[in-house]
């Protein structure tokens, strides 16, 4: 979907690859934890999947994926990530 090429504070460059896949499925969410929104900076939800969920093939021709489509991911705060 889009190439952004990162420069940490460190100086270092990084090319991320956004990647999105539709899928249809029963998900619950919840708010992030406390302690997760102190550590990461992140308060937003959190989705899980809990029953079975398939590739959603019609999405991309949907007038929901127009969101998806048009978003610019290079304001994605990514060094809230960690592995």
């Amino acid at each position: 979907m889009q190439t952004i090429t990162k420069k940490w504070k460190s100086g270092q460059k990084e090319d991320i690859v956004i990647f999105a896949t539709p899928v249809s499925g029963k998900f619950c969410s919840s708010g992030f934890a406390l302690t997760g929104q102190e550590e990461f900076g992140y308060k937003g939800q959190v989705y899980i999947p809990y029953s079975s969920f398939t590739y959603s093939e019609g999405f991309w021709k949907s007038t929901k994926a127009k969101f998806i489509l048009h978003r610019d991911f290079s304001e994605v705060k990514y060094d809230i990530i960690r592995l």
